[in-house]
């Protein structure tokens, strides 16, 4: 009897799936058939992120750290730099952003007046010799010249991305056509190129240069979220598509994951560089084909007129996010989040320090990925029965329960104990995340019904207001791994003192960020029956423009 009501059961989920392919059911905007496309293209950005995951400018990063010799604090320093330029080029960014590409005439005038000169001011650094700032970090001027370079690129690359392609593929998926073939390239040139033979000063700033290269082109898997955000304008539809897609779309990319390392093993490991030539970018030019289908395969469904086209100027559009409760909420709540933000990745220490078994880390971090199935299958109906924010409270409450577990597990040496104890995280920890964001893409419908524009670009406005605090965050995490012998030596991970202590750290260092984080979301107030009114004004509001441009026209 059970069988045949399991499979009554599948027959019926078919003829659900059949009946709906081409069109959507009632009252809904997504058929069956664009969700697919958005899961495969998923599927590919998850694929792409598992290899990418190991390239980084951080000091975590065993490529940079291990393999190239990078210091935690030339590292950290060169972040500070950067910092002032994205005040700079940050707001020109998020300006050409939301005008699509199409500045206002003046407010293009006044940006080549500052991208310009900043560019060739950035070449001309290259040719200062760098001796007389070593006291600084080596190849100042260098590291200088190229922030300069790569910002101004930046923005001009995206102005031209979008000028092109953003009339037929709308803000966030152009960058998905373009940016494959250059990320291989820089992953690439980021592994092939002989720094083991270059001076300390001068792989620093080269390493620099490429990384931020490779930054601007990776955002095209990272689009992925963006435009789940905008592909239906019904919260509850746009809640199920996010969970149930993420837990589809990540099984065959988590298999790959479980096989990295293990392919890894006949590189050399993971801290050989031959991974990171060979093993790393073929599955990234493996799965970059999937991303594409988020391009081709799906549409943008914001509630705005027709032939609507932006004039958002930097006074207008900053002004008006810093308005939006919700997005100073949100952004709070990840800001007091970043007390653990550079903490090292208590699974990848655990497999190739503890257990000395590189092969294993695939496995067991498919292991625990496959904990989030359940938090995803039943995110829908939990929100449904208790709105998102209840949603994520009450699986922040119970994952405390992992991090007790957790700490028993170290200080007992129980890395089997551990690792259960991290399945067990995963589980409410998805819950949590995936909750936290449903919450944003309202927020962003919100944010249009205050303003009457599209402000998505204009809200990194609150990165550029939390950076400082973020950059003096991150000194806690180095600092404290300091002070118990680990600096940039990883070598000391091999001594069971010291590798507990710094788990025991991580694990302090992520509570703390948990619990911080949570205190601002018990003040967001958005729930499924106010963002619901906020869609219909939208509606109402695009119709009467529609009906006035419409009467305009006809004679």
């Amino acid at each position: 009897m059970a069988v045949r009501g399991e499979t009554e059961f599948m027959l019926q989920l078919v003829e659900d799936i059949k009946a709906n392919w081409n069109k959507p059911k009632d009252g809904d905007h997504v058929s069956n058939k664009e969700f697919f496309y958005l899961i495969l293209g998923a599927m590919g950005s998850s694929g792409v992120s598992q290899a990418t995951g190991f390239f980084g400018f951080t000091a975590t990063c065993l490529l940079v750290g291990a393999i190239y010799g990078i210091s935690f604090r030339d590292i950290y320093v060169i972040g500070l730099i950067g910092l002032p330029f994205s005040y700079i080029f940050g707001p020109i960014g998020m300006i050409i952003r939301d005008n699509l590409g199409n500045v206002p005439k003046k407010t293009m005038r006044m940006i080549n007046r500052v991208m310009i000169p900043s560019f060739i001011a950035g070449i001309l650094l290259f040719f200062v010799p760098q001796q007389y700032f070593e006291s600084i970090v080596p190849s100042f001027p260098q590291l200088l010249g190229g922030l300069l370079v790569t910002n101004v690129f930046s923005n001009y690359y995206t102005n031209f991305i979008l000028k092109k392609l953003s009339g037929k593929f709308g803000k966030f998926r152009p960058f998905v056509i373009v940016g494959g073939i250059p990320t291989i390239l820089s992953m690439l040139l980021i592994a092939f190129l002989p720094f083991g033979g270059m001076e300390y000063k001068t792989r620093l700033w080269v390493l620099q240069l490429i990384f931020h290269f490779y930054n601007i082109f990776i955002t095209y898997i990272q689009q992925k979220d963006n435009i789940e955000n905008v592909i239906t304008p019904n919260t509850q539809e746009r809640t199920k598509i996010i969970a149930i897609g993420n837990m589809v779309s990540v099984a065959i990319p988590g298999m790959v994951m479980m096989f990295i390392p293990i392919l890894a093993d006949y590189t050399g490991g993971l801290a050989s560089l031959n991974t990171y030539r060979y093993v790393l970018p073929a599955v990234v030019v493996l799965f970059t084909p999937l991303v594409l289908f988020q391009a081709f395969g799906v549409k943008d469904r914001v509630v705005i007129e027709k032939e609507h086209k932006p004039e958002v100027s930097m006074r207008q559009g900053f002004k008006e996010v810093l308005k939006n409760k919700y997005l100073w909420i949100l952004n709070i709540s990840m800001l007091l989040g970043a007390v653990s933000a550079g903490s090292i990745n208590a699974l990848n220490i655990i497999v190739i320090y503890g257990m000395r078994q590189d092969w294993l880390l695939g496995i067991m971090a498919t292991v625990v990925g496959i904990s989030g199935a359940p938090g995803n299958l039943f995110l829908p109906f939990i929100v449904k029965k208790l709105g998102k924010r209840n949603a994520v409270l009450l699986s922040r409450g119970l994952q405390y329960i992992s991090f007790v577990m957790m700490y028993y597990a170290i200080i007992g040496e129980q890395i089997y104990f551990l690792f259960f104890a991290m399945f067990v995280s995963n589980i409410f920890g998805t819950v949590s995340w995936m909750g936290g964001r449903t919450m944003m893409p309202d927020a962003w419908d919100y944010q249009q019904y205050i303003s009457h524009e599209r402000l998505e670009g204009c809200s990194n406005i609150f990165g550029l207001i939390t950076n400082p605090l973020t950059m003096l965050l991150a000194m806690i995490v180095p600092a404290v791994y300091a002070a118990v012998g680990f600096t940039s030596d990883w070598n000391v991970m091999y001594f069971p003192d010291i590798r507990n202590k710094v788990l025991l750290i991580t694990l302090g260092l992520s509570v703390l960020g948990h619990t911080l984080s949570s205190i601002p979301l018990f003040f967001y107030d958005l729930s499924e029956k106010k963002h619901a009114s906020i869609i219909e004004e939208l509606g109402r509001r695009a119709d009467e423009l529609d009906r006035e441009k419409d009467s305009v026209l006809t004679p």
